[in-house]
Parts: structure tokens; sequence; C-alpha cells
């Protein structure tokens, strides 16, 4: 797949090179390879070329969401929005800024927001229980799983077996557990590997689903207190850290708030008075 997509970015610059397309094609191939900082030079390149063109705006704010800077994120994303405000990855996005400031009261606009304008995507149907999931809040998590079991018991199914998990309730048939986490869409189960602290499993967990989640091995911590960022202060999650880019993005274009330098070749991240 990255042969292909890098193959497909070579032949976009060969026949329309400098064109925003291009440039863009080419950012996704560095994202791809977690050269993060070139992604960043290359999506900004293709905006500068073309303002008008959202997906080079929605990739950058996507990037800058991965490294850490939300609140960056979150103005290309408010742009973007402004923009085509019919771009539904737009709002997913906001989606994720909201997530990992713990705005609640963004949250709660977003739900409706989703559930009303796409309500054929369902991708409001979750937000509660995904934000009181982030944040440990086990009672809020709950309730959400009882209000998405009543409208949308479908989308409940697999919530049922990984909630209960997570929490470390009694009863849980490991099987039915194992077959819930493979049937997940997406990443979506590295959620309850994150509430669960359970380093070895998170990582494998993203290691297989590929590079898309792996460009997401942060923020999916970062967003996540006091289970994610006890995990960022893992020896094991700080390797994936150097192995996946982040930290030379952060040497060559500063610090996320939860993460530090202290020296010149060691950082810690988890930092909570930072945040």
């Amino acid at each position: 797949m990255l042969a292909c997509q890098s193959d497909a970015a070579d032949r976009a610059a060969v026949l329309e090179p400098g064109t925003a397309a291009s440039e863009h094609a080419l950012a996704n191939v560095a994202r791809s390879r977690f050269q993060f900082a070139d992604a960043e030079r290359l999506y900004l390149r293709a905006i500068q070329i073309d303002p008008s063109y959202p997906d080079a705006l929605e990739d950058y704010s996507e990037v800058l969401l991965q490294v850490g800077r939300t609140e960056d994120s979150g103005r290309a994303t408010r742009q973007l929005i402004t923009l085509d405000p019919y771009f539904v990855v737009a709002w997913i996005r906001m989606r994720d800024v909201a997530l990992a400031q713990d705005n609640s009261a963004e949250i709660a606009a977003l739900t409706q927001k989703l559930r009303t304008a796409f309500p054929e995507r369902g991708l409001g149907r979750v937000l509660p229980l995904v934000y009181a999931l982030s944040y440990g809040r086990a009672a809020d998590a709950r309730a959400a799983l009882v209000d998405i079991k009543t409208r949308w018991p479908e989308d409940a199914k697999m919530h049922e077996v990984l909630l209960p998990w997570a929490l470390g309730d009694p009863g849980v048939d490991p099987a039915t557990v194992a077959s819930a986490i493979a049937n997940a869409p997406g990443d979506m189960a590295s959620t309850y590997f994150i509430m669960r602290r359970d380093v070895p499993a998170y990582t494998n967990y993203i290691e297989a689903a590929g590079v898309i989640s792996q460009t997401y091995y942060f923020a999916r911590l970062d967003r996540s207190r006091p289970a994610g960022h006890a995990m960022l202060r893992d020896p094991r999650v700080k390797a994936k850290l150097l192995e996946y880019g982040f930290v030379d993005y952060w040497r060559e274009k500063g610090w996320p708030n939860s993460c530090r330098p202290l020296a010149a070749d060691d950082f810690e991240c988890g930092v909570e008075a930072k945040i």
C-alpha cells in the first residue's frame, strides 16, 4: 500500500508538478513514513498554491492533531468548516479536537450536529461514550451506553462487551471480548486498551491496524487522562514515540503540552503539570 501511494505521488509530481494535488500527494507519503515535519511543510505548500483545496487543509489539520498541536489543529479545522461546511471529515476533525481538549460543551454541540446533519454515518451516536471513556468517567460511560442501546442497539453491541471488560466487571467471557475486538470498526477498540492501561495490547493492536492508526499512536494516548498519560510515561511507549517519528518532529518544531525534553537525547511525556 505504501509503495503504491508513493508511486502515485511520484506520478502526480511528474505529470502535474507544483500543483496543490501533487504537493498534497507527496505530503501524504511523507506522513505515512512518519516524516511529520516534511508532511506539514508539503501540506502548507499545497494550501498556499490553492487555498480553496479542502483536502490539503483537512490533512494539515489532522497531522497537527497527531503530533499534539491541538489548538493549531482546531484553528485549521475551523478554517476548513468555513471553506466547506458540508465536508463531513471537517466535523470529524472538530470532534477529535474537542475530545483532545476535554471540551464538554463542544462535545455536546457536536453530538447533536453529527446526529442531525449526518445521521446515516452514525458519527455522533457513540461520541458521548468515547468522550467518557477517554477521561475515565465510568458512570458517564455506562449511562451513555444505555442511551446508545435504547436508540441504536446494533451500535451498542461491541461496547456492551468491551465496556464491562475495560472496567474490570466480573463474568466477562474472554472469547466474546476477542471477537468484539476483532470485529471493531477501524481502531475503535484502542480506547478500551487505553482504559485498561495495557501497553503491549495497545501497541500490538495499533501496529496490526496499519500506518493510519500508527500516526495516531500519540494522539490517542494524549487525549486520555489519566490512563493515556500514565501509558505515555511507560518506557515501552517512549520507544514507540521515537520509532514513529514523533520525537524527531518535536525536536524540530517544538514540544506538545504533555511532553518535554530532559536532555539532548531524552524526553518525557504524560507530564500532568503542563496540562
